[in-house]
């Protein structure tokens, strides 16, 4: 099995990816590039598709997203969100749950929760 990876290998390394894809589509061998992190937001199907979207995140700043995969007849929704900040919700939480506001700075101070809240 090695001396097959190592003979497909070197095979390989004889013509660039866009050769071979070439080569195998016409061949009708369904064959995709292997992509870095850099280049599989420039990928022209993905494009195609609108696979990605650009989205402004609260810490981040403008960054590249997944789209939503679910397309509906009725529409798709534009309001998805970031995930929250690790303990965003905590002081919330806790009020919600009864503790007060003299509580809940004790645990922050003690890091027994994390106040992720954003200020402005």
């Amino acid at each position: 099995m090695r001396e097959y990876f190592q003979i497909r290998a070197e095979a390989l390394r004889q013509r660039t990816t866009r050769e071979w894809l070439e080569i195998l589509a016409q061949a009708d061998v369904p064959a995709g590039p292997v992509h870095s992190l850099e280049s599989l937001t420039e990928d022209e199907h993905l494009a195609q598709i609108g696979f990605f979207r650009r989205v402004t995140h609260p810490v981040e700043g403008e960054m590249i997203d997944m789209a939503n995969p679910n397309r509906f007849s009725s529409g798709l929704r534009q309001d998805c969100a970031a995930a929250p900040l690790l303990g965003a919700h905590s002081v919330e939480i806790l009020s919600a749950l009864g503790y007060g506001e003299d509580a809940i700075a004790s645990m922050i101070r003690s890091k027994t929760i994390i106040d992720g809240r954003q200020r402005p």
